[in-house]
């Protein structure tokens, strides 16, 4: 009997594993279901202290393989499973994660459809049992990225920050050396951008197919001033490959992630993680910044509560605004 070679590509599958033992079966089991046949699943155990390699070594599918290091973060995971995959295309899903079983199919066939160099689906965000999707309003495909506006503008929807939403071709990965760096907060978005730079068309489908696990830990840990300086030349770097009659969905998109950091920092203050008199001169200091005070100065908050917060941020007030939060926070 002769069987016949399947024709689809291969598509890589990297899970960066940490600590993962109560979410890593999920994950799994959401690549098994894929409707898409022709994968690898290659899960880079880095460093876990629990059950989540003894946990991923359970699973006899020859296309899962599972690889054992010492831990160096998420960046240098990532940039493990690009080294050993063998895919013409590659996406990426973390190991609190889960995918729909129609998820590389459509990845796939919009890429296959439009002839793009990137496809993008929606994110459906979990955090404490409520839901939020991100997602295209249609089918579209955009060209000419960094000189059309209506991609510029979809920085502020959040659907171009993560890595795990897409699917890559491999092949421009390494043609070019893009990699992940160990940046805080920003090396998904960093990986982005340098893809970005050398695609001539993204297309988009407007279901939302990743389900993407947000959590305390994950919202609260990753507060440093690194992450201000990370953003900054994140800002500095869309500045310089946009069109000025663009800069200002650009300010708008980081406004949104200064101002995150800063409530942050100020949870931490208001919570007694951090010393709010230490929290305040950082956060002066920054609010300083010629990029972060134009971010400000660009953006119009929504509503009059927002107004508020962002009026009292921008004057520096923020004593008053770590009151509140810590009255709220009881």
């Amino acid at each position: 009997m002769i069987v016949e070679e399947n024709r689809e590509p291969l598509i890589s599958i990297i899970v960066p594993a940490y600590n993962a033992s109560l979410t890593i079966r999920k994950t799994i089991d959401s690549v098994l279901n894929q409707i898409y046949q022709n994968w690898e699943l290659i899960i880079i155990n880095d460093g876990s202290q629990d059950d989540t390699l003894k946990i991923c070594r359970t699973y006899k599918d020859l296309r899962i393989s599972v690889i054992d290091k010492e831990n160096g973060g998420l960046s240098n995971a990532r940039n493990t499973g690009l080294k050993y995959s063998k895919g013409q295309y590659v996406c990426f899903v973390d190991s609190d994660d889960w995918i729909k079983p129609e998820y590389l199919h459509s990845l796939y066939q919009s890429i296959i459809d439009y002839q793009s160099d990137l496809s993008v689906c929606g994110l459906i965000l979990s955090y404490n049992n409520s839901y939020l999707k991100l997602s295209s309003q249609e089918v579209i495909c955009y060209q000419n990225v960094y000189k059309n506006q209506k991609f510029i503008r979809l920085f502020e929807t959040g659907l171009l920050n993560s890595s795990c939403n897409k699917l890559y071709k491999k092949a421009i990965i390494d043609r070019y050396c893009i990699l992940f760096k160990p940046l805080v907060l920003v090396e998904d978005i960093e990986f982005n951008i340098q893809y970005f730079q050398h695609v001539s068309k993204i297309s988009f489908i407007k279901e939302s197919l990743y389900y993407y696990e947000q959590n305390n830990s994950q919202l609260t840990a990753r507060v440093s001033k690194d992450a201000f300086d990370n953003y900054l030349r994140i800002h500095e770097l869309l500045l310089s490959l946009v069109n000025k009659e663009f800069y200002v969905w650009i300010d708008r998109f980081v406004y949104h992630q200064y101002m995150s950091i800063i409530i942050k920092y100020l949870i931490k203050a208001a919570t007694g993680k951090l010393p709010p008199k230490k929290v305040f001169i950082l956060l002066k200091h920054y609010m300083s910044n010629s990029l972060i005070k134009r971010a400000f100065d660009g953006y119009k908050p929504l509503s009059v509560k927002e107004s508020i917060v962002y009026g009292l941020i921008k004057r520096h007030c923020f004593f008053v605004v770590m009151l509140f939060l810590k009255i709220k926070s009881k």
